[in-house]
């Protein structure tokens, strides 16, 4: 059930087409039945199946540990599928969802538990931010390069920011007084990057508000710090994409989750995957991640 059918055929001394037929003719008895719990928080991601953007929705409990159901293709079908699937009883149970910044994955909730407190993943929010303090920090660093004679584009990136690329990432309480001080001097030269590493510092100081109230009050000061420093990278990515997630981005506060659970649940499908040379049965596939990755696990088991 968790090991590649490869493997399993070597040790067994049979045929892979043996060991797939024993799986596909045991595996739907294993995972018989519903889960044996009411998921509170439901993680919403996808993990890719195949190139080409084939993907499947995966649905997640990260208090209890567990995957209890995988569908085919991303979309807002696909997640409505995913929770036609669920009981009435489950669904109820059901406080949060914690999705990404994909429009779709909201819309299906909405329409299946209108109820629930829909959380937008703090990491992949702060993630979109510090993508913005990088563009800026690329833009900036740029200068004409007329010495250059095989130089085509007839631009080259300031070596001396390009090696502070790493300590530009770090969050501010981690630097080390060389990295501050080196990082300081470049902002000296390049004070557009100094306000663009300042706005993503101000904005992941957000998620250490105490209660939803203070994390309101420092989105706000956030949201005119970037109009008056100016800087497109910020004020489009705000005005196009997280703008629209405000509500998401403070529900963190009322129940502190995130999807990280759900993103390590991605790394051991692709685990899977690797392991077995990857899937061309999308159903076995699904079979395979949910025997995996805990479908029947019980509370505390």
């Amino acid at each position: 059930m968790r090991e590649p059918f490869a493997w399993v055929a070597a040790a067994e001394k049979v045929s892979g087409y043996r060991v797939v037929e024993a799986f596909d003719a045991h595996a739907s008895d294993e995972l018989g039945g519903r889960p044996d719990w009411f998921p509170r928080v439901v993680n919403l991601d996808e993990s890719a199946f195949r190139r080409m953007f084939r993907y499947h929705t995966v649905f997640s409990d990260p208090e209890h540990g567990a995957v209890f159901e995988l569908v085919e293709e991303r979309s807002q079908a696909a997640a409505e599928l995913g929770f036609s699937l669920m009981s009435p009883g489950m669904r109820a149970a059901i406080e949060t969802v914690v999705v990404d910044c994909f429009p779709p994955y909201r819309q299906a909730t909405e329409r299946w538990v209108p109820w629930a407190r829909i959380v937008l993943d703090k990491f992949h929010a702060m993630r979109m931010v510090d993508d913005c303090a990088h563009r800026v920090r690329t833009r900036a660093s740029r200068k004409r390069a007329t010495n250059l004679p095989n130089n085509r584009s007839g631009h080259q990136f300031d070596h001396r920011v390009r090696r502070l690329r790493w300590a530009f990432s770090k969050r501010a309480n981690t630097l080390t007084d060389d990295e501050r001080s080196k990082l300081f001097a470049m902002f000296a030269i390049y004070p557009e990057i100094g306000v663009a590493w300042l706005l993503k510092e101000e904005f992941a100081a957000i998620y250490e508000a105490c209660d939803r109230d203070e994390a309101d009050r420092r989105l706000q000061v956030w949201k005119h710090h970037i109009t008056v420093s100016g800087l497109g990278e910020f004020i489009r990515t705000w005005r196009r994409t997280l703008g629209a997630w405000e509500d998401q981005i403070l529900n963190y506060f009322d129940d502190r989750v995130t999807n990280a659970f759900a993103e390590g649940i991605t790394n051991k499908i692709k685990v899977i995957k690797r392991s077995a040379y990857g899937f061309r049965n999308p159903m076995r596939y699904r079979l395979k991640v949910l025997l995996a990755c805990g479908h029947r696990r019980k509370p505390g088991g």
